[in-house]
């Protein structure tokens, strides 16, 4: 793994602009998937939650207000 100076972003503005393009397409495959509701739900969180972390707005394990994690 590479490290990456701490920037505004996890990626780089080009490679994140292709990754949100592909994010909403595969909202898109996942709405129209014949899955339950339930389980297009979860697929759609879980890939926002790895957009928001790429974007620095999402850290796994820690709750909002709280910027600490959580106690296992």
């Amino acid at each position: 793994m590479h490290s990456r100076p701490k920037g505004r972003y996890r990626v780089s503005r080009d490679a994140l602009a292709e990754i949100e393009q592909a994010y909403e397409e595969y909202k898109q495959v996942v709405k129209t998937s014949g899955m339950a509701l339930t389980s297009r739900k979860t697929y759609i969180i879980h890939a926002d939650r790895f957009f928001r972390w790429l974007k620095r707005e999402f850290q796994p394990g820690v709750h909002a207000g709280n910027r600490r994690p959580k106690r296992g």
